[in-house]
């Protein structure tokens, strides 16, 4: 036991080490693009923790650029605001506004709430509710709310950004906030009414700015998102690609808008099977977002969808490797205990499940079971359908009374939230399989 647990360590200091060099050659300065490995020194990172640059020279050139989107910056800004005007003036709030969508940006989601509800306090305190910014800070706080799958309090928000953009007559505005409810509800599952708003967002975008805009690119992009859950593939990459042709056309080679666009076309041809297509997707919004940044969440969602693409094609070696790469990654820039991390971790369940691995699938399923519970929240759906899979797994390895527990806490749980969503997965499906399950063994599972 002893000779076999050192194996392992040295197997996995091996791993760490390789790990190392890897990283090292794929961090890059921001402004020269030297990899690391190629410097007789460690970068420097920016203390935004958002850029790397091999030195003096590069931080110094990009700093001009780099302060518009650099947190460090803007808190420094912030605290000579206090000095100058006290901690509830109005430049605090513009501060904290501005802060709250940088770290939104970068999913860093309590950072960025914190400095939102900040701001709309000062700014309700100062102009009361019907104001523009106390608007504008609203639609960021729904927008964190939808990233955070809580979309009751998402709706709320942004539909009192609308009420209140509504007064003040702000077109720009208006249209803006409609895009982000849009994508609200179809996170809803609101998909009917949600390609309503983003065709009404479409059309003042187009009235204010033209066709060729950014903000019509997003609006697209949104759209595809939409018709993608509608099953409207076809429609769903026209509308992607569309909105790709206009961002690449509007703010260059390489943006953080455009990777997020190849990879919801990467995952859209992974379903449709379209894999040499995926792969290319993929492929080139990685070395997009690795141009762009010295580290951010984004480089595991490339990760994660590579590792579906390759689940599907059966290269389950392969499919493993970009999972364990995307965990780093999302633990080092989101934190251990973040849903992307439970999303993985099944991922990773998967792939021993194609390889009849079902004891190592069990304990990657529990792991990200417990995050699901713990970040999310016992009731949560996200939290009932980790239960579902692990009620799955545990009737393989012949724990039927384990297995069928899961499946009536997964249904409480779904109860609770009006079934459940739409899918394999809700109220009813389970009473299905507990009703089956209670045939088969002669015994009632429901009351």
């Amino acid at each position: 036991a002893v000779v076999a647990f050192k194996k392992e360590r040295h197997r996995l200091s091996a791993e760490a080490v390789e790990c190392g060099k890897m990283e090292a050659e794929m961090r890059k300065c921001f402004v020269c693009r030297k990899a690391e490995s190629s410097l007789s020194k460690p970068m420097m990172m920016c203390s935004c923790k958002g850029v790397y640059y091999c030195g003096k020279e590069c931080q110094v050139h990009d700093f001009p650029s780099h302060k518009e989107k650099c947190t460090a910056h803007w808190h420094k800004h912030k605290e000579k605001s206090k000095k100058a005007g006290g901690a509830e003036c109005w430049k605090v709030g513009l501060d904290s506004l501005k802060l709250g969508k940088l770290y939104l940006g970068r999913d860093m989601l309590d950072e960025s709430e914190a400095e939102i509800k900040q701001a709309i306090s000062i700014f309700v305190q100062h102009k009361g509710e019907e104001n523009d910014m106390h608007a504008r800070a609203l639609t960021v706080l729904g927008n964190l709310y939808s990233n955070r799958s809580q979309t009751k309090n998402a709706l709320l928000s942004l539909g009192k950004a609308l009420e209140i953009s509504r007064l003040v007559d702000e077109d720009e505005q208006i249209a803006g906030i409609l895009r982000d409810l849009g994508t609200a509800m179809g996170k809803a599952g609101l998909h009917e009414r949600a390609l309503e708003k983003f065709q009404e967002a479409h059309d003042i975008f187009a009235c204010v700015y033209g066709e060729r805009h950014e903000e019509i690119a997003k609006v697209l992009h949104n759209m595809g998102l939409v018709l993608d859950e509608l099953d409207k593939s076809e429609e769903a990459i026209a509308k992607y690609e569309l909105s790709m042709e206009i961002k690449k056309e509007v703010l260059g080679e390489d943006s953080f808008s455009t990777s997020t666009t190849l990879l919801n076309i990467g995952a859209l041809k992974t379903r449709m099977g379209r894999l040499t297509e995926a792969y290319a997707s993929f492929e080139e919004g990685l070395a997009m977002a690795r141009r762009l940044f010295a580290e951010h969440s984004v480089e595991g969602r490339f990760l994660t969808g590579m590792g579906d693409a390759r689940l599907k094609d059966e290269r389950y070696r392969e499919a493993h490797e970009c999972y364990e790469g995307a965990l780093r990654v999302f633990r080092r820039t989101l934190g251990a205990k973040h849903p992307e991390v439970a999303r993985v971790l099944a991922s990773i369940a998967q792939v021993h499940l194609k390889q009849d691995n079902h004891p190592q699938a069990l304990a990657r399923l529990q792991e990200s079971y417990t995050i699901r519970r713990e970040g999310q929240g016992p009731r949560h759906v996200d939290t009932a359908q980790a239960l579902c899979n692990i009620a799955l797994v545990k009737d393989k390895l012949g724990d039927r009374a384990g297995s069928v527990q899961a499946l009536k806490d997964a249904l409480i749980i779904y109860d609770l939230n009006g079934g459940g969503p739409m899918g394999p997965c809700n109220s009813e499906s389970i009473r299905a399989m507990l009703w089956g399950l209670g045939q088969a063994d002669g015994v009632r599972y429901l009351d």
